[in-house]
């Protein structure tokens, strides 16, 4: 905290901080990985894309510790992980 310079910041203003980016990611990468399981009418796959800036940035340290809650049949295509990557 004292990197980052701000005058009168505590534990206790970022700790909310950091629960909420790891939900809005956790949240963000469910849809993801869900969309890959999805077919549209015509066959293909509809592959959701996050609107978040900063998604990708955020999935190459966070993806190791976070985990999202998707029932224990999903199954992620090959051609989702490579839209991540």
């Amino acid at each position: 905290m004292k990197q980052l310079n701000i005058p009168d910041l505590t534990q206790e203003d970022v700790k909310p901080k950091i629960k909420s980016i790891l939900i809005r990611y956790s949240s963000e990468l469910a849809k993801v990985l869900k969309s890959g399981k999805k077919k549209s009418v015509a066959g293909r796959d509809d592959i959701y894309i996050t609107k978040l800036f900063w998604f990708k940035q955020a999935d190459l340290f966070l993806r190791s510790v976070c985990t999202p809650r998707l029932s224990s049949s999903t199954k992620v295509s090959k051609q989702t992980l490579l839209l991540l990557g």
